[in-house]
């Protein structure tokens, strides 16, 4: 009898430690396996290089409709995103090459200043717009209403850049000084399209921000 009992109590448990055990493992799937920064040592192969899925990515055709605020042109007259195209085998100093394979991985973008002032930027490129938009001709055939409506969506101020202290970029100077530029590869071309997309999502949450408030000037006359 004892030794039933035993065995229900063993395999009750086991039961229970297994339960516990996936329960802990579930709650902290947020969290890399690996350390973040293992991702460093083979930036070509590290998925934290891999462009966001377009199809889950905020684009401009998911934005409301404004007149006098176009977002893909904002984008490409300020050249804000970097053209990959035609760079493979061209040659790139090796500090550079060595900035954009760390810059391009989310990990070490987001350790750094580099998303604050890819939003300083985007409200720069929004006021560039306005100001151009509010000198035009077009402009005065605006309704005073509608002009001030246009000037309130200027950004006023700008977002303090954090103290994240050395990004791990800072010594690509100084450990490629003296070295041959090296030529352009997939690695390459892959962290500059990862971080593309990273500025692009910064942008993107400026543009949102905008073109919603954008609606309102455009129902003036």
């Amino acid at each position: 009898m004892n030794k039933k009992v035993h065995n229900i109590l063993g395999k009750l448990f086991l039961a229970c430690t297994a339960f516990f055990w996936f329960g802990c493992t579930d709650s902290n799937s947020e969290f890399p396996v690996n350390p973040p920064n293992q991702a460093n040592e083979n930036s070509s192969s590290s998925s934290s290089n891999t462009p966001a899925s377009s199809s889950s990515k905020l684009t401009p055709k998911d934005l409301p409709k404004v007149s006098f605020l176009d977002i893909d042109q904002i984008i490409n007259k300020n050249q804000a995103l970097s053209d990959t195209a035609g760079l493979m085998g061209k040659k790139v100093s090796a500090s550079d090459y060595c900035r954009t394979t760390l810059q391009g991985v989310r990990y070490n973008f987001y350790d750094s200043a580099l998303p604050t002032s890819s939003r300083n930027t985007a409200k720069r490129m929004i006021n560039d717009e306005l100001d151009s938009l509010l000198e035009s001709p077009q402009a005065v055939t605006y309704s005073e209403e509608r002009q001030k409506c246009i000037l309130d969506l200027k950004y006023s101020s700008w977002e303090g850049l954090p103290d994240y202290g050395i990004p791990i970029w800072y010594s690509c100077e100084h450990e490629n000084e003296g070295k041959d530029s090296v030529k352009i590869d997939e690695a390459y071309i892959r962290a500059l399209e990862a971080r593309n997309e990273l500025f692009y999502e910064e942008y993107m949450d400026v543009f949102k921000e905008a073109i919603n408030k954008a609606v309102r000037c455009d129902s003036l006359e």
